[in-house]
C-alpha cells in the first residue's frame, strides 16, 4: 500500500474569500438602504441588468431583470432628457466618466431625481463596449435644496417690501443679502455689496 499526497497552502485564498464576503456584505447594507443601486448596460446587445434597488427608483415593483435603454430613457423626465441624451453620446464618444443629475417619472407621474454615476469601458478596438454606474435616489436632497431657494425668495420679497434699509451680514460684516432700499441709498447693486 502506496499513499501519497500534496499540501497546498490556501491561507491567502482564504484571506482573499474572507475580504470578498466582507465587500458583499457593506455592498449588500449600502444596497438595502433603497435609495443606491448599481447596473451595467451591455452596448452592443442595447441591454441593461440592475440591482433590484435601480428597478424600484424607476417605479419598476415587478422583479425586472433586465431592459433596454430605451425603457430607461421612457422615464427621463422630459424637460432633461436631451441633456441626458447630450451626456450619454460624449460619455461615449470621449469615455470619460458619467455624472449628472436628472428627474425621472415614476409610473404614478411623481417625480424623483437621480445621481447617475458611471464610467464607458472599451473593449480591445476601443470601441465602447459596456458602461457601468450606480443610481442614487436625490430626491430628499434636492426638495431640501428648492426648500431651501424658496425660503430665500421669500425673505428676499420681505425684505424689499421693508421701507427701512435691512441687510444680513456674516460675523465678518460680509452682507449676504440686502434689499433694494440698501441698493437705492448705496448706489451699488445687491451683487455689488454681497
Amino acid at each position: 500500500l502506496l499513499w501519497y499526497g500534496t499540501c497546498t497552502d490556501i491561507h491567502a485564498r482564504k484571506a482573499e474569500e474572507i475580504e470578498l464576503f466582507k465587500h458583499e456584505r457593506q455592498r449588500a447594507l449600502l444596497f438595502d438602504t433603497g435609495i443606491i443601486g448599481d447596473w451595467s448596460w451591455d452596448i452592443s446587445t442595447d441591454t441593461v441588468r440592475a440591482h433590484p434597488t435601480v428597478w424600484a427608483l424607476y417605479g419598476e415593483l415587478g422583479g425586472r431583470k433586465e431592459a433596454s435603454s430605451s425603457w430607461f430613457n421612457s422615464r427621463v423626465h422630459s424637460d432633461d432628457f436631451r441633456m441626458i441624451e447630450t451626456v450619454i453620446k460624449s460619455m461615449l464618444q470621449d469615455g470619460g466618466a458619467l455624472d449628472v443629475e436628472f428627474r425621472i417619472v415614476q409610473p404614478d407621474l411623481s417625480v424623483k431625481w437621480i445621481n447617475c454615476r458611471g464610467a464607458v469601458f472599451r473593449d480591445e478596438t476601443g470601441k465602447s463596449s459596456h458602461v457601468h454606474g450606480i443610481d442614487i435616489d436625490i430626491t430628499e436632497r434636492k426638495t431640501a435644496e428648492m426648500n431651501v431657494r424658496e425660503s430665500e425668495r421669500q425673505l428676499q420679497e420681505q425684505m424689499n417690501a421693508m421701507p427701512q434699509i435691512v441687510w444680513k451680514s456674516r460675523p465678518d460684516g460680509i452682507i449676504e443679502q440686502c434689499n433694494e432700499q440698501l441698493s437705492s441709498y448705496s448706489g451699488f447693486t445687491a451683487k455689488q455689496l454681497e
